[in-house]
This record gives structure tokens, sequence and C-alpha cells, in this order.
């Protein structure tokens, strides 16, 4: 969750709150690596992927909150 958030940040210095402990960080240094073009597809398409699985496991967390899911069970009837 940590990861998540400080990768999604643009900013330079922030704080990032977990449950009950808050973390102050400082980006000092970052470098980037020479890459092609195949790399940077590939890249992107990573990127994507995890994008639309976080959006789609938080998602269904917030339709569970919103819509509890109920279950019902009959019993066989001759």
């Amino acid at each position: 969750q940590f990861l998540q958030k400080l990768f999604t940040s643009n900013k330079e210095k922030g704080i990032i709150s977990i449950f009950d402990k808050i973390v102050v960080y400082t980006i000092i240094e970052q470098k980037l690596l020479a890459v092609d073009d195949n790399s940077t597809t590939s890249v992107k398409q990573t990127v994507e992927r995890m994008k639309k699985t976080v959006f789609d496991a938080n998602f269904l967390k917030v339709l569970d909150k919103k819509y509890p899911t109920q279950t019902y069970v009959r019993g066989l009837t001759n």
C-alpha cells in the first residue's frame, strides 16, 4: 500500500499515512536508464495491467461496502 501511494505521487516530498502510521519521505535522487522503444512499450503495458488490476480490486471493495453480498439458499422441493 505504501509503495502504491509513493509511486502514484508526483511530489518530491510528501506524507503518506498507512493505517495508524505516517511516513514522511523525500526523494533525493532518481535515475532512469536509457531504454529502447520495445522496453517502453512493455513497461507501459505492464503499468496499464497493474492499474487495471488495482482499479478492479478497489472497485469490487467499494461495491461490496455499498451493496453487501447476500446469499440465499433454498431447499430442494419435490
